[in-house]
């Protein structure tokens, strides 16, 4: 049969299985089995991530859409590998790193319906700041609130110290502050970045704007749009198939086209998208801008361009 503790074959009808020698299993600790969940965190994100993409890609702009998949995806992928290798291998990735086992409370394999009871515990030992989870260092077998709902423990393997693997748990919950706190640190650099691409997309399509109205211009002998730009969409032949997106940090990405008599930084309506001269009488008629008077990050206002 199989040994639940250190998971090699033995004979039972010949004793304890000689790779134990019959020694009681050390239960894992706290930090321990924090860092074998990091681990853990980390092979679901990825996996979970991996498999969103073409999801994502295939619902196109459709954030709240997108943000249920993402969810469904996570909690699909967790269900499913919690439950199998806990109960196929009583180990995850995360706790084969660290050297240890999730066995039942009498120390033998947990079977499937026990672990999906206990993937469901970790919701409950996350609620009200993580309580669940601080029980265990609390009670003689280092047990979770989901622990206790499933009747399992966790131990670890006889080859592995608990010395050890506290001390590869820490190490692990470590990186992972270094980790997050690098990603903290670089937030605002790619937020930043972020806001520049947004802008030089604007700018690019406020150039591809005045490039058809030149066409058009030519094209019509001289005229330029007077309504609100949906002739250029709806002309016999069509020199757009949609209004292009203005996008600026200070206001949501928009092709709504505004039209104004005249340019007047003072009197802007500023309310994102694009601003249009469709009155022949001025001098700036046919010429389009960005509709926001902010300044871009070198303090130029983003309507001048």
């Amino acid at each position: 049969m199989t040994c639940a503790t250190c998971g090699s074959e033995y004979d039972a009808a010949q004793g304890p299985c000689p790779g134990c020698a019959g020694a009681p299993a050390a239960p894992a600790g706290f930090w321990a089995r924090g860092g074998a969940s990091f681990i853990d965190s980390i092979v679901l994100a990825v996996a979970a991530g991996l498999a969103s993409i073409p999801l994502n890609m295939a619902l196109g702009g459709a954030p709240f859409l997108q943000g249920i998949v993402n969810f469904l995806v996570g909690v699909g992928f967790g269900c499913a590998y919690y439950t199998w290798m806990t109960s196929a291998y009583g180990q995850t990735l995360g706790k084969m790193a660290i050297g240890m086992r999730v066995v039942s409370e009498d120390g033998s394999p947990v079977p499937v319906g026990r672990a999906l009871v206990r993937w469901l515990g970790y919701y409950a030992s996350g609620l009200l700041l993580g309580i669940g989870y601080l029980v265990a260092p609390f009670n003689a077998q280092k047990r979770a609130l989901h622990d206790f709902m499933a009747g399992t423990k966790v131990v670890y393997l006889p080859k592995c110290r608990p010395v050890l693997g506290a001390v590869l748990g820490v190490v692990s919950l470590l990186a992972a502050i270094v980790i997050f706190a690098a990603i903290a640190f670089m937030l605002p650099a790619l937020k930043s970045m972020a806001t520049k691409a947004q802008g030089q997309s604007s700018i690019m399509n406020v150039g591809v704007m005045r490039s058809v109205l030149s066409i058009y211009y030519g094209e019509t002998e001289g005229h330029y749009p007077t309504d609100n730009l949906q002739s250029l969409l709806n002309s016999p032949k069509p020199l757009l198939q949609a209004i292009p997106m203005s996008q600026v940090p200070d206001h949501p990405a928009t092709a709504q086209v505004t039209v104004i008599q005249e340019l007047s930084q003072s009197r802007e309506p500023d309310t994102g998208g694009w601003l249009y001269v469709n009155n022949p009488g001025s001098k700036s008629f046919g010429n389009i801008y960005i509709n926001c008077t902010h300044t871009d990050s070198n303090g130029k206002i983003w309507s001048t361009y």
